[in-house]
């Protein structure tokens, strides 16, 4: 009866002491394509991720992290558009019928997550630096994307052919930064969700 008592008493330190990563946010949410306002369960935060690319792009495919207050919870969201252009013809909200929910994390682990974040300071990289380009320019690459949610306010980070573009510049140290945030989380996603 003890230990069952001493493993409740850990799992409740860990829910109670859930802490959002301290990051200023660039802008109120208004648009209806927001995450936090259609997922199946209220939610006070969402980190979501996508890679985006003209080669699939009839595809809504993203990886979402939320909070409700008390518990973390991974979802997965995937809906398959008959073309591109019907994605993009069409302004649908986020549907809850292509939500699944992958499972529940406890609090250790996604603060392990968000403190790598926050050595590497990827809460403080820039969208512009991001995306610098230089002289050179490439298409059809892979956009990286990173977006968090709170019930009012979003936060977009973004990179585009990162990986290109650091070959080519290696002193491009926030794309450097964004591509070790982003291996992390993969693999960190793996790890867990598989």
């Amino acid at each position: 009866m003890r230990p069952v008592l001493l493993s409740i008493g850990l799992l409740l330190s860990f829910i109670c002491h859930s802490q959002l990563p301290a990051i200023s946010f660039d802008s109120k949410i208004t648009d209806s394509f927001s995450f936090i306002t259609h997922l199946p369960i209220k939610s006070k935060f969402v980190l979501v991720y996508s890679e985006e690319s003209y080669w699939w792009s009839n595809v809504d495919n993203y990886r979402l992290l939320s909070f409700d207050g008390s518990l973390w919870t991974a979802w997965t969201y995937k809906r398959t558009w008959k073309s591109s252009s019907e994605r993009f013809a069409k302004t649908h909200p986020k549907q809850r019928k292509y939500y699944k929910q992958i499972g529940t994390i406890i609090d250790k682990l996604v603060r392990d997550l968000f403190d790598h974040f926050e050595n590497v300071q990827f809460w403080q990289l820039s969208q512009d630096s991001l995306n610098e380009i230089r002289d050179s320019r490439i298409s059809d690459d892979v956009d990286y994307v990173f977006r968090l949610e709170t019930e009012t306010s979003q936060k977009i980070f973004s990179s585009y052919a990162p990986e290109y573009y650091l070959k080519l510049y290696p002193d491009m140290s926030q794309r450097n930064t964004f591509l070790t945030a982003r291996n992390f989380f993969t693999d960190w996603w793996k790890k867990y969700f598989r």
